[in-house]
């Protein structure tokens, strides 16, 4: 007799929620009580290779034991087991589905699926298996089902859908997927140069008009709409852009990435009062005989926006910035300029001060394709962002060829102003990648910057460096070591001393600290066919440095378990050090001889 708390929904919803789809698929079978509930849970969020496996549940015309019992042998045995609950090897009679059958068996599944992420860059060749850029199949089969599913959508139930394709016919395919209850619709297109793909803005024009016509009439409910179509910016669909904006009546999120900054565009969307996030612009856009426009259509504006991701050049950027009442929580900011100035910069910091006193997450991008500046520029002109003492989330990218002046001192200054820091990401030119830009001195950016982040922000989870040039381990803090878990992640890194040195001292910042990034990340093997071509390791400079860092995490990852052991024994903080090897032990109980 099956226990009572098992009949309440709620309460097998969050059981089923912990099982793997195997599981899953082995509660299909074991009861009919358990099929629905089971089903719902392995079939609520699908990839491209599962919906193919589904769609050939209709187009297949496998012979087949009886209507509830099927067998796929061009799918892998773990799809086969997710397209139907009743899977077997034995055929004991055989006759073919009818189109009737295998419709209603493909209904029974398809109004489950409530998220979709179908990538066709990477679809199902016709046995089953992966093949890269191989989308003809997935095409074809979609528009097999097209015929069926002329008044109504593919999926009914579908809530989220993630669409990725190279070619501009596949586009069509999104009109399959256009329910009633989709929230959430995420489009990411790629355009070609002419001169390799021919007309490919006219190829991309009508398929993107026919979707952006479609949605207001057939997602009324949609709330988060992203159009990535990589196409030439232009006012080709403006209108059509304009209409869509106005009757989505529960718009939160909005990306468009082809029409730019236009006002009409902008005055639309100012007058959202439900719009909460938005993304427009483009960092190589030169608009500035509109910024009057820009105060006209824009008054009042974006009552309810709370995250805001805008590209622009160094001048407009500001003056955008104006437009935006002081209430957002996240700004990502994508600057461009030919080239920066100081003035260009501290004027851009002020504004960001003095219009947005109340942020939370800062990412500040800025582009300089200017490759004949000499002169450095130095972080103290950011030093207006200091004084948004809200920012748990500070994000610096200096993608430029002018080197950047960057110290111990500013990483300190960074702790000082923001205590509640979180995650910290600082980002330059790596000279020795990229032969420009890279900082001033790097000798300036020395250990201590990490020493000045676990004194004074104690909270931090996530620092992301470009480099460090390690010759010098200085004595660790006199501070009480994080119990949080922070992820140190490093482009790259020079190191000049003893590993065990560097561990130790890591070590004693952060007991916890996860060494991320690919850098730290262990080495590829290489096939036996391809030993011969692949360099010795260790052969080059950049090769010891990644073994140093994998030794060093190896050496942190030592240190902790060791730690873990002997604080299950019961043994006190001194002693748990003093069971350390020696070659740890020296330095982490004598920090003055570091």
């Amino acid at each position: 007799m099956m226990h009572r708390a098992l009949q309440i929904p709620e309460i097998l919803q969050l059981i089923f929620s912990h099982l793997a789809h195997d599981e899953l698929a082995t509660l299909l079978r074991t009861s009919g009580f358990f099929f629905f509930p089971a089903a719902s849970q392995l079939w609520a969020s699908v990839d491209t290779e599962a919906l193919m496996c589904l769609v050939n549940l209709f187009l297949a015309t496998e012979e087949v034991k009886n209507p509830t019992a099927v067998r796929l042998p061009s799918f892998p045995p773990h799809l086969q087991k997710k397209m139907h609950p009743e899977l077997t090897q034995q055929q004991t009679s055989k006759r073919n589905f009818s189109i009737a059958s295998r419709w209603r068996r493909f209904q029974m599944f398809a109004p489950l699926i409530q998220t979709l992420d179908l990538d066709l860059t990477n679809g199902c060749d016709e046995e089953g298996l992966s093949e890269e850029l191989n989308d003809d199949y997935a095409h074809l089969s979609l528009t097999q089902m097209a015929t069926l599913t002329r008044t109504s959508a593919l999926l009914p139930g579908l809530r989220s859908l993630h669409y990725t394709t190279l070619e501009a016919e596949h586009l069509n395919n999104v009109l399959l997927f256009l329910a009633p209850s989709l929230e959430e619709l995420y489009v990411k297109t790629f355009h070609y140069d002419d001169e390799y793909w021919g007309n490919a803005e006219a190829d991309w024009a009508l398929p993107v008009g026919c979707l952006l016509e479609a949605l207001p009439r057939q997602c009324p409910r949609l709330r988060r709409l992203a159009l990535a179509a990589h196409m030439p910016r232009g006012s080709i669909h403006l209108s059509t852009v304009l209409n869509l904006v106005t009757k989505l009546a529960f718009l939160e999120y909005f990306e468009c990435d082809f029409i730019g900054l236009h006002p009409a565009l902008l005055g639309a969307l100012a007058r959202r009062s439900g719009l909460q996030e938005l993304r427009v612009g483009y960092y190589n856009v030169d608009i500035l005989g509109e910024q009057v426009a820009y105060q006209i259509v824009c008054h009042p504006s974006f009552p309810a926006l709370r995250s805001l991701h805008l590209a622009a050049n160094q001048l407009i950027a500001p003056v955008f910035l104006k437009l935006i009442p002081p209430q957002l929580h996240t700004l990502q900011l994508d600057v461009a300029a030919e080239p920066f100035t100081d003035d260009s910069l501290a004027h851009l910091s002020s504004a960001i001060h003095a219009g947005q006193p109340h942020l939370r997450a800062l990412s500040l991008t800025c582009r300089d394709f200017d490759y004949g500046r000499d002169a450095s520029v130095s972080f103290d002109l950011f030093a207006p962002l200091l004084q948004i003492k809200s920012l748990t989330q500070f994000e610096l990218k200096f993608l430029s060829s002018t080197p950047l002046d960057l110290a111990d001192a500013h990483v300190a200054a960074i702790g000082g102003a923001w205590p509640a820091l979180e995650v910290l990401n600082l980002q330059w030119h790596d000279r020795l990648s990229t032969g420009s830009g890279g900082l001033a001195d790097e000798s300036a950016l020395t250990l201590g910057a990490l020493a000045a982040l676990a004194t004074r922000c104690r909270r931090l989870q996530r620092a992301e460096l470009t480099a460090l040039n390690i010759h010098l381990v200085p004595p660790p803090p006199p501070i009480a070591p994080s119990r949080a878990t922070v992820e140190l992640r490093l482009t790259h890194g020079r190191v000049h001393v003893q590993p065990e040195l560097l561990a130790a001292f890591l070590y004693t910042l952060w007991p916890r600290i996860q060494m991320t990034g690919t850098f730290i990340s262990l080495p590829h093997v290489p096939s036996p066919a391809d030993v011969s071509d692949v360099p010795p390791p260790g052969g080059t400079e950049q090769d010891r440095d990644r073994e140093k860092w994998i030794t060093i995490r190896g050496m942190i990852a030592s240190m902790r378990c060791q730690q873990i052991m002997e604080a299950r024994k019961g043994a006190p903080p001194e002693s748990v050090r003093e069971s350390f090897e020696p070659k740890y032990r020296d330095h982490l109980l004598s920090p003055g001889s570091l």
